[in-house]
């Protein structure tokens, strides 16, 4: 159009108008075919939304029915006696093994107790401090042996030994 001039300018705008026309009435119609889509899509998710709804009650009423059958299979009054029958039991058991845990004729002089516990504690305390020779009294004769031959162990070694504990 613009190296255009005089009719043949005209004609070419009277062609362009023309183009223009017809963009904007395509332009308007997709639109309402657009809308009507969408319409039509809403009508389509409404409808099955209600199919899924109808599915879900029934599926609720069914498992409602179920349920109340079950449950009329129950009776509470025998399940709390079980319960009470349970907790009885157990009641017994423990008391039974209380009864056959007792100690008869079994007196502990705690003043004894304590003072070989101290000398335990002072043992192992010489055992510490000393160089590892002296074998506590409460280890026995066979064990002892075996601790003259681990005296022969280098220092390096019983550190590993300990650092591995």
């Amino acid at each position: 159009m613009k190296t255009a001039k005089g009719m043949a300018y005209k004609s070419l705008q009277q062609k362009a108008l023309n183009v223009l026309r017809r963009r904007k009435m395509y332009d308007v119609q997709l639109g309402n075919v657009m809308n009507q889509q969408f319409n039509i899509d809403q009508v389509q998710f409404t409808s099955e939304t209600i199919q899924n709804t109808i599915e879900t009650y029934s599926a609720l009423k069914e498992s409602t029915a179920v349920q109340a059958q079950e449950m009329k299979k129950l009776d509470l009054d025998k399940m709390e006696d079980l319960f009470d029958d349970l907790a009885d039991l157990m009641a017994d058991q423990q008391e039974i093994q209380e009864v056959m845990s007792r100690s008869y004729q079994v007196e502990y002089d705690e003043s004894e107790l304590m003072d070989e516990l101290n000398e335990l504690d002072e043992e192992i305390i010489n055992e510490q401090l000393g160089d590892g020779l002296n074998v506590p009294s409460y280890v026995p004769a066979a064990q002892q042996n075996s601790g003259a031959q681990k005296a022969q162990i280098s220092e390096e070694d019983q550190l590993k030994n300990l650092m591995q504990i």
